[in-house]
């Protein structure tokens, strides 16, 4: 659709049909403004669909306009033509502005100036525009960091047998902002007609969301790879257990140390004697790990378990006269 501006005042929308006429009666000069549907303002005559008419404009007026002396003789022989001419004339304008002030937008287009709220909300656009830019640098800064420290831990975790859990609070972080501000500018965008910014903001929140969740699924595959070669391993699991019922023990002893349950000599003994089986059996596994088949590796793990169920049984009977105990009372 198109528009121009007559009077310091905006007139549309109209077609291509509709224009073309006012260029033919006159109404739209060469140096009227003209402009369509998101594009700029130029003058009539500077833009290319509309300038072939303007030259047509100028040689049918040069044709039709007769010379000086045969235009006296026809205003001696015909007074009144002229009257009439200039009367249908004014009509045809007439008929024009009428059908043109119909036409009228009640809202501001493109090429008007912007109102208050269109301001605010292009403000807005550009405000999130940026802080989603850095937002999303941040994601991608954290993210390899992230993946990084990922990589590490499941090397150690296929060397040692054993993994540590790592937070991802510091990726998490900018990924909301990022997220949210990203949002904002896309519906901003559209309410300032920034459309196709408006779907990058859509895909920047894509990828933000997309980048973590790959990374966090790629590491995810890989510990169960890794697990399940770790499980496969003849005596893997069995000193795996053994270690977490040690720390178990550990801290149940110490726990009944702190009440005053068991004598502090008592629980140090065996707090030693746990925590050297635990070293041990990490050692085990790392031994395993590397293809290991040293048969005094199992002749140790039998031997330790046997110390372990002893002394996880001498807790049992301690907790339960402490419980006794208790009840009587």
């Amino acid at each position: 659709m198109w528009y121009y501006l007559k009077n310091d005042e905006m007139i549309g929308s109209i077609s291509f049909e509709e224009i073309v006429n006012l260029i033919n009666a006159g109404v739209i000069t060469s140096s009227t403004y003209v402009w369509q549907s998101g594009k700029k303002r130029q003058r009539a005559s500077q833009v290319e669909e509309l300038a072939p008419y303007f030259k047509n404009v100028t040689q049918t007026s040069s044709k039709q306009t007769p010379p000086q002396n045969a235009a006296s003789s026809s205003e001696k022989k015909a007074p009144g033509a002229n009257s009439q001419s200039t009367g249908a004339d004014a009509n045809m304008h007439a008929s024009s502005d009428v059908k043109n002030k119909s036409r009228r937008l009640t809202k501001q287009s493109e090429g008007a100036p912007p109102s208050k709220k269109e301001k605010t909300c292009r403000i807005i656009f550009i405000v999130c525009l940026v802080i989603a830019a850095v937002s999303l640098l941040l994601c991608f800064l954290f993210n390899m960091e992230y993946k990084k420290e990922l990589e590490q831990r499941l090397v150690e975790y296929s060397q040692t047998g054993f993994y540590r859990s790592i937070s991802n609070d510091d990726i998490f972080v900018p990924l909301q902002i990022s997220v949210i501000v990203t949002l904002i500018a896309f519906v901003t965008g559209f309410l300032v007609k920034q459309y196709k910014i408006a779907v990058v903001c859509l895909i920047i929140t894509i990828i933000c969301i997309a980048i973590p969740y790959s990374v966090n699924k790629n590491s995810e595959q890989q510990y169960c790879q890794i697990e399940q070669n770790l499980n496969a391993i003849p005596g893997y699991q069995e000193l795996k257990q053994q270690i977490e019922h040690c720390e178990l023990l550990i801290e149940l002893i110490e726990r009944m140390k702190r009440h005053g349950d068991i004598q502090a000599s008592v629980s140090g003994s065996m707090t030693n004697e746990l925590e050297r089986i635990h070293k041990d059996s990490k050692t085990a596994i790392e031994t395993l790990i590397t293809g290991s088949n040293d048969p005094s590796i199992l002749l140790r793990y039998q031997k330790d378990s046997q110390t372990v169920l002893q002394i996880n049984n001498y807790i049992k009977e301690l907790r339960s006269q402490i419980n006794g105990n208790s009840l009587n009372e």
